[in-house]
């Protein structure tokens, strides 16, 4: 190998010797790191060297220190380095560069070695490897801040302080993080002083760091008084060298500390969060497994701790899914967005019950797009699907029942004319004519036709009704006798009364209706018999009570339970049995209004209706009725009967020609002097044309002016004046026309020619 451009030294021990008061320091300082660390004088010369350095070049320390560095490299390399090394020592300002050799990436850092009043007469070199780093910059560049760096380029702060206890080296990272140059500190007094002004806080510093120069020395972290009045924390390592001299490295560590303790409270928080949240809080893998559970998830699926929990229920899908497909369709979401909210699905509690549950969930993913796992929040909506069900369910009646008031209005009239008509040529038919079979054939059709009518009308809350306070003891006793003669032999019929008196305001004829109906579907579900239970309590409906079954107000109920043993229901019939011709039995076998009335005439008594069945196991029906304090024992008087004939004068107000043409038909064959009106506003005019009219027939509801207008107004100029009110539409509507029973005279449609005139007769000869 060819020589370096350069001169071995006359006499390299003499040298060696003037080296001989700093050696102590350097080599201590030097052996330290754990990158290559060389000091040469201006020849080239090795002074000194770490064991680092040397190896790199193939050499022990004592085979390197003595001999020109350049020595040790290709002459090409040699130059190159000699004129970098040489700017150094002209200049005083250190250099860098980078060089490749043998297939290695080095960095070397050449520094001027600044002794006070001294010229530049050595220099520094530091190389370190950064094969790695070129491959993986960015990595290293964060994982390694070298702590071995000195001097100018140091990532970190250092002092150098002689044995007189002045700091002989500063670098300009210390300047930076404390603000100090070498003329603001030129002592460790002065510095301890301006950096410590506490003195007791000073004195505890100095003890440490006396101790620590003395025994190699550990990391202590002092808050430090920088030079503009800021504070500081820095983390400081000392370390005393061979000569008496010391040498403190420092990094400021104040905002990293200050992201760990934010980090720490963040982290104290969130764990608060999840142990104390009240929705269930849950880490998974993409496989289905759990990683963590908070307290409220397991407890939401009924397990005791998350342990269990996590122990228990390996496969998400299979275990805690109703559905798994559910779970499918979950993870093809998540895949598409990463993220998806407000996503139903009905799952399985530890003993086996269901809840409906509302999941929003994120997923995790590395720098592949490889999703790693998952964050969940599940809440536990099994009560708010259970309202919306309800609501839906009440919606879908109240539309149901709106349409079949609207039928039974049309019905009404129409039955009215069938019904008047028939009724008429029937009384003028003797016995013996073969044609009254007919008229009789065609009455009982129409009659029947009435009865659905009142049945729809019934579903829809919408027919007449009497409420009189009445003990449900003693109404279900009156009707046990027909209950068993309704059910077959072999039905057992078994019924519990309260003990104490239960006083209901209802129609009694009404709930009779409710049991005969509910005792009929029991029997036809009990095909090869059975038990039919009916069983009366008292319940009180509380704050609990109304959570639980999602509907009511607060306050006392009556119960009545009808439970059967037969073949029960399936969800998709549970969910239609109270809907209009809605029915499971063959065709031609019933009308499907049976339960449809019961869940009206409840409704109409401001009572709740709840079934709970399941196939194989029997139905139970459980009708909530309000209680009322009164007590029974109210009768109402027969009224006497009436001469049907009359001569009265008699206006009627009705806008259905057929319906109007019957009425005047029945009443002038019954002596009635009649005048007719197609409107209020010409049952007005009719009425002031014609005086001496003693009764008003009218229709509830009119175009131009309703009944109650009519009547409101023709009272002005006649204030006693009389009225019936009849109506083929809905009770709904006739009350918001402002006409109630117990004010008025109503005859509802389809109207009975007996009826009317004998109401008629009961009106007229008021006083």
């Amino acid at each position: 190998m060819a020589r370096a451009p350069c001169e071995r030294p006359d006499t390299p021990m003499n040298k060696h010797r003037d080296l001989a008061d700093n050696e102590a320091v350097w080599q201590s300082l030097m052996n330290a790191a754990h990158e290559s660390l060389v000091l040469i004088d201006k020849d080239g010369t090795v002074l000194m060297s770490n064991e680092t350095g040397a190896s790199r070049l193939g050499l022990t320390v004592l085979e390197l220190v003595g001999t020109c560095l350049y020595d040790h490299f290709s002459p090409d390399v040699a130059r190159a380095r000699k004129h970098e090394f040489d700017k150094v020592f002209s200049t005083g300002k250190p250099v860098h560069f980078q060089d490749c050799r043998a297939g290695k990436h080095y960095e070397l850092f050449c520094y001027p070695v600044l002794i006070q009043d001294h010229p530049v007469s050595r220099s520094a070199i530091f190389a370190r490897d950064i094969t790695e780093n070129r491959v993986a910059k960015k990595l290293l560049l964060e994982e390694r801040q070298t702590f071995f760096s000195i001097l100018q380029k140091a990532p970190y702060g250092i002092f150098v302080t002689d044995q007189g206890g002045n700091i002989v080296v500063i670098n300009p990272e210390a300047a930076k993080i404390t603000g100090y140059t070498l003329e603001d500190i030129p002592t460790g007094q002065v510095w301890f002083r301006k950096a410590y002004p506490n003195e007791s806080y000073r004195k505890n510093v100095i003890d440490a760091w006396k101790k620590d120069v003395t025994t190699g020395g550990i990391d202590r972290t002092f808050f430090v008084h920088c030079k503009g009045g800021s504070v500081k924390e820095l983390e400081f390592r000392a370390a005393k060298l061979a000569d008496g001299t010391a040498i403190t490295m420092f990094s400021d560590i104040t905002e990293k500390n200050r992201a760990k303790r934010a980090l720490a409270r963040s982290e104290e928080k969130y764990r608060g969060i999840f142990e104390n949240a009240i929705m269930g809080i849950f880490q998974t893998t993409p496989d289905g497994r759990y990683l963590s559970i908070n307290p409220a998830g397991a407890r939401m699926y009924g397990y005791d701790t998350q342990e269990e929990m996590m122990c228990k229920v390996t496969d998400l899908a299979n275990q805690l899914y109703v559905d798994p497909q559910d779970r499918k369709t979950l993870m093809e979401l998540i895949d598409v967005n990463d993220i998806v909210e407000g996503f139903e699905s009905e799952h399985y509690r530890k003993d086996g019950s269901k809840i409906w549950t509302s999941i929003n969930i994120r997923a995790h993913r590395d720098r592949r797009g490889k999703i790693l796992r998952f964050d969940t929040t599940i809440e536990d909506i099994t009560e708010r699907k259970a309202l919306e069900s309800r609501l839906i369910q009440a919606e879908k009646m109240q539309a149901l029942g709106s349409l079949s008031g609207g039928i039974a209005h049309d019905f009404n009239n129409i039955l009215t004319v069938l019904q008047g008509y028939g009724s008429l040529l029937q009384r003028r038919m003797d016995k013996s004519d073969p044609l009254r079979i007919y008229v009789d054939q065609i009455l009982s059709a129409s009659q029947k036709a009435a009865s659905l009518t009142q049945s729809l009308l019934a579903f829809s809350r919408q027919q007449p009704i009497t409420l009189n306070p009445i003990n449900i003891n003693d109404v279900v006793r009156k009707t046990e006798d027909l209950l068993k003669r309704l059910v077959s032999d072999d039905v057992d019929l078994v019924t519990k009364y309260s003990e104490d008196e239960i006083i209901i305001k209802a129609d009694p004829t009404q709930i009779d209706q409710i049991l005969f109906n509910l005792a009929a579907n029991a029997r036809d579900a009990m095909k090869s018999g059975g038990n039919l239970t009916i069983a009366i309590e008292s319940v009180e409906m509380d704050a609990e009570f109304l959570r639980v079954k999602g509907f009511g107000e607060p306050g006392t109920y009556a119960l009545i339970s009808v439970s059967d043993t037969g073949c029960g229901m399936d969800e998709k019939t549970r969910a239609k049995i109270f809907e209009p011709f809605f029915t499971t039995k063959e065709v031609g076998k019933g009308t499907g209004l049976g339960l449809s009335t019961v869940y009206g005439i409840v409704k109409q008594h401001d009572g709740h209706i709840t079934l709970m069945s399941e196939p194989g196991k029997g139905t139970t029906f459980d009708i909530y009725l309000p209680t009322v304090r009164t007590s029974t024992g109210s009768t109402c008087e027969a009224a006497a009967p009436h001469s049907k004939r009359g001569s009265e004068k008699v206006l009627i107000a009705e806008d259905n020609d057929d319906v109007k043409q019957l009425i005047t038909s029945i009443l002038r064959e019954h002596g009635y002097n009649v005048i007719e009106a197609t409107d209020g506003a010409e049952a007005i005019e009719k009425f002031k044309q014609n005086p001496g009219v003693a009764l008003l027939i009218l229709d509830s509801v009119m175009p131009k002016k309703n009944g109650r207008e009519v009547y409101e107004e023709i009272r002005q100029m006649a204030p006693g004046i009389k009225v019936i009110f009849t109506s083929g539409y809905t009770k709904d509507i006739v009350l918001d026309k402002g006409i109630r029973e117990r004010e008025f005279e109503f005859v509802p449609k389809p109207l009975k020619p007996e009826i009317l005139l004998q109401k008629m007769r009961v009106v007229l000869d008021r006083r």
